[in-house]
């Protein structure tokens, strides 16, 4: 089927009819805004699904598996779905399995075109109800053919380093029917798979059947949730409709009631085969197998490269974990049998119940046997080993004694042979003592005449070496003298030209403050002599007479009162231009002192230019 044409909305209403034409009696679409996750709401035997559609075309990310949850829950969903064109990724995948979401494939619910004829029939006897679902199981069992042969196929260029070689190789079958839902195939196929498995070592075997329970332990957990679903909601429905059927007021019809009532039995019934079967997988675990988890525990820090071992040692607990998976299996199907009131042959289902709980009683107390055996031998084990290393450590010790016995027996005999050598030897030596005892007297008296020469022109040359290194060093005193003479006149020359620098510097600036100061008084008197001048012509004006003296005298009187507040500021203008002359020559000043000691500082002539200046300033 190609889907490459369908919009998101074509997509959905093909999931609704194809499941319509599957047998779900309910399949609406929800409205495309604001669905909250959820595409398509279906019923089918009372039971409520939330399906989102995916038209995807490469995998699907684990966002859609939270959407679907979250989605299924807000409709008020018994089970939610994800249907899709496409596949999960890897983690999606690990959260559908964690928050308990299906998921279809869209082509395993596409009606066939040349269906069988009696597949239009409507299920009339709880034997056809059985033999659709052992139908069902053959098509499942087809698909999971497909798959394994496909994945076959398929083959990365690269081994993938996040997924186990062993459980892709092994027991493949098996997992497969534990993802498609159906524990009791998937035992059956492990058993079989268990005793075909040849050319593998005892720790891959048993890392691959730690690995398959713990596989399976999820798988019972959803199985305990489907018959905690029929127990508490389906069981409890049918009978309501039975009591209302008594009275002739039966909401659903017979069908729809038929239909539940099998899916009940029906599901009630692989319950109770898979208590029964799950012996079968606890069967196959040997003494060995205890033995080796147990030996894996004890020596747990000694555990170093082995990803085997590693990995054994993560799933150790997986039997005890499935033990317990059994018990509530058992205290389920139990409570399951209790709410069930339309039950047929009840003492045989509850003898069976019985049978199951003792069959679990019998294979805990063999598991918890086998245990307790492996760690009895394996501290009898250590026992034994601790013996032997105590025993290996007095060989080695008694090997050790014996080599170094053997070693200084080794050792007299040499020493005895070397003493004889030694004895020898000596003898000869003193036969040629005495010759050369003359040689060396007669040696030794002419060494005698030359060491008196030798001695002799040693002390002549050493009175020699001390007259020439007085010499020297009165040479050097001489030259450090004079470098001392040297650097002191240039140390003086420099402070000198440093201070003559400053005394220059210092008369340049008086100089020019002398200078600006006779400029602003020069200026300031002849702005004050006109102003004078104007003064003295107004008051010489004063003296003419007029028949307007008064207000000639008024006016004449202000102009000169401008004028002597004008002198006035020119005065005061004249003060603080020559304030301010001083302060910029003092500043220049102090500007010249500091850059003369930052040279004084950088020469390390600081502290005589400092006094020098400080004397010529005094």
């Amino acid at each position: 089927m190609d889907f490459s044409s369908m919009s998101g909305w074509d997509f959905e209403r093909y999931c609704a009819d194809c499941l319509l034409k599957k047998g779900f009696t309910k399949a609406e679409v929800t409205s495309g805004s604001g669905d909250h996750g959820v595409d398509i709401i279906a019923e089918q035997n009372g039971i409520r699904f939330g399906i989102q559609c995916k038209l995807y075309q490469g995998q699907i990310p684990n966002k859609a598996v939270q959407e679907a949850y979250t989605g299924a829950s807000f409709y008020d969903c018994d089970i939610a779905v994800i249907m899709s064109n496409s596949e999960l990724t890897r983690q999606a995948q690990e959260e559908a399995r964690k928050l308990r979401v299906k998921f279809w494939r869209i082509v395993d619910y596409i009606p066939e075109e040349n269906g069988n004829e009696d597949s239009g029939l409507k299920t009339k006897t709880y034997e056809d109800y059985c033999y659709g679902e052992k139908e069902r199981e053959e098509q499942v069992e087809k698909k999971i053919q497909e798959e394994l042969g496909e994945s076959e196929k398929n083959t990365l260029a690269v081994s993938n380093p996040y997924q186990c070689a062993l459980e892709n190789k092994y027991f493949r079958k098996s997992n497969a029917w534990l993802d498609h839902n159906n524990v009791i195939k998937s035992i059956e196929c492990f058993c079989i798979e268990l005793e075909e498995t040849v050319d593998i070592s005892n720790e891959e075997l048993l890392f691959l059947k730690l690995s398959y329970v713990k596989h399976l332990c999820k798988a019972l957990s959803d199985e305990r949730d489907i018959m905690d679903y029929i127990s508490n909601y389906l069981c409890l429905e049918i009978d309501q409709q039975l009591r209302l059927s008594a009275k002739g007021e039966m909401t659903i019809s017979q069908e729809e009631f038929n239909e539940k009532y099998w899916m009940a039995r029906y599901s009630y019934e692989q319950f109770r085969h898979i208590t029964e079967k799950i012996a079968c997988i606890i069967e196959r675990f040997t003494k060995k197998d205890f033995a080796e988890i147990e030996k894996l525990k004890k020596n747990n820090n000694s555990i170093k490269n082995n990803d085997h071992k590693k990995s054994i040692l993560v799933l150790k607990d997986q039997i005890t974990i499935l033990l317990g998976e059994w018990w509530q299996l058992s205290f389920y199907e139990e409570r399951t049998f209790q709410s069930w009131r339309f039950w047929e042959n009840r003492n045989a289902i509850l003898d069976e119940i019985r049978s199951h709980k003792q069959l679990i009683k019998n294979t805990e107390e063999h598991v918890t046997n086998s245990i307790a055996l492996a760690q009895k031998e394996l501290s009898a084990e250590g026992a034994t080993k601790l013996y032997l290393e105590k025993l290996n450590k007095k060989r080695q010790l008694f090997a050790i004694l014996l080599q170094k016995l053997l070693i200084q027996k080794t050792n007299e005999k040499v020493i005895e042979e070397r003493k004889k050598h030694e004895e020898a030897k000596i003898y000869a030596e003193r036969q040629m003592l005495g010759t050369l005892l003359h040689e060396l007297w007669v040696s030794k008296a002419r060494q005698e005449v030359i060491e008196a020469k030798i001695e002799q022109r040693k002390l002549e040359r050493k009175k020699r070496e001390i007259e020439i290194e007085k010499a020297k060093a009165a040479q050097r005193a001489e030259q450090e003298r004079l470098v001392k003479e040297k650097q002191e006149a240039e140390r003086r020359a420099l402070v000198q030209s440093l201070i003559d620098r400053y005394n220059t510097e210092c008369s340049k600036i008086d100089s020019e403050a002398t200078a600006r100061r006779k400029e602003l008084e020069s200026r300031a008197q002849n702005e004050i002599t006109q102003a004078q001048k104007q003064i003295g012509e107004f008051l010489k004006q004063k003296e003419g007479f007029t028949l307007f003296r008064k207000k000639r005298d008024a006016e004449l009187d202000a102009k000169i009162a401008v004028l002597d507040r004008h002198v006035e500021q020119v005065k005061r203008n004249l003060a603080d231009e020559l304030a301010k002359c001083e302060q910029d020559a003092e500043e220049k000043k102090n500007s010249s002192y500091e850059r003369i000691l930052d040279e004084a500082k950088r020469n390390r002539v600081k502290e005589e230019v400092v006094l020098m200046i400080y004397k010529g300033n005094k």
